[in-house]
């Protein structure tokens, strides 16, 4: 059995996947016959496939390629750790890359054995391959909560397969459910303050950045809070951490993607999230966390869940629409 297995799915890459895999094979103290590098090609139509194919030649005893027909991103993530023979798994996204302690930091967070998920940090780069931020790990309950990418992390292999925790096929919120699912089931959940994993962030090519902007009527923010409702706790404070966690989603879905938006469209997708938590989370405005944030909440998120409750109770939308959503071309 391999140490680490490396899920590295691919979907016309070819800019990107020297710079990803070369960056995995420059780990330093790491014997790299230890690690599998697991590449599920996506059905690719550009040179991807060739492109790994040479690498598989050259480190037949590192690579393992999946060829199938374009899935997508959540099927593709789920095919990979089914397929993975490491210990553990760690993914990564092509077109970002990895610092050359990266491999080596994750493998030392979980030496103890019982470990069933490591988080570290990371940085996002633009496109001049600058770094723009820095973001470290939150060490409270609730932050871990918020490490929403499914990347800069590390997992006990089995613990995922045998809690079939599994990325949830939808245009929105994939990362999510999947973070949802690992945080409420891991025993030991350990966080590293280290920032290794470059995060290469186009603001142009951003899906976010895309397709949710403008509150597209092709996303669907209710099948996510639909699965979201789902994964529930039978400890009481927990439960109003997923609750409140909920809520969160919702408001900041809407303030984030709202302000491109028509009025019109921003008050059409207010209701519709408002009726959503009327009907599954009847008493959603007693949650203590709207009022007082979570320790590990970020300020901006808090300060956001609160205007929107504040705008509900005023029944101001309209009103706030018609100033906020400015930005709608």
């Amino acid at each position: 059995m391999k140490k680490l297995s490396v899920i590295l799915p691919v979907y016309n890459g070819e800019a990107f996947i020297t710079k990803c895999i070369d960056s995995l094979l420059a780990q330093e103290n790491i014997d790299l016959n230890t690690i599998e590098i697991l590449v599920i090609n996506d059905g690719s139509t550009d040179s991807s496939l060739d492109m790994l194919t040479n690498y598989a030649k050259q480190y037949s005893n590192i690579f393992t390629i999946i060829d199938q027909e374009n899935k997508g991103a959540a099927a593709t993530r789920n095919k990979a750790i089914a397929a993975a023979t490491g210990e553990y798994v760690t993914l990564i996204d092509q077109d970002d890359w990895v610092d050359t302690d990266y491999v080596q930091t994750l493998l030392s967070a979980v030496e103890d054995g019982v470990t069933d998920v490591a988080q570290v940090g990371y940085k996002l780069v633009n496109t001049d391959k600058r770094v723009i931020k820095e973001v470290m790990p939150i060490n409270t309950h609730f932050g871990q909560l918020l490490a929403i990418p499914a990347w800069a992390k590390i997992y006990e292999t089995n613990f995922l397969k045998k809690n079939a925790i599994f990325f949830f096929e939808n245009n929105i919120g994939e990362d999510s459910l999947f973070t949802l699912r690992v945080w409420l089931l891991s025993k030991a959940y350990k966080t590293v303050m280290y920032a290794g994993y470059n995060n290469y962030f186009d603001n142009q090519t951003n899906v976010t950045n895309s397709l949710h902007k403008g509150l597209s009527v092709k996303v669907n923010i209710i099948k996510l809070l639909d699965e979201m409702i789902t994964i529930r706790s039978t400890e009481k404070n927990q439960q109003g951490l997923l609750d409140y966690n909920i809520i969160r989603t919702a408001m900041y879905y809407l303030l984030s993607y709202g302000k491109y938006a028509k009025p019109e469209r921003f008050i059409e997708v207010y209701n519709e999230l408002f009726q959503w938590l009327k009907s599954n989370i009847p008493n959603f405005k007693r949650n203590k966390y709207i009022w007082a944030k979570p320790a590990g909440e970020h300020a901006i998120a808090s300060i956001g869940v609160k205007l929107i409750m504040s705008i509900n109770s005023l029944n101001a939308v309209r009103l706030f629409a018609k100033v906020y959503c400015r930005n709608y071309r």
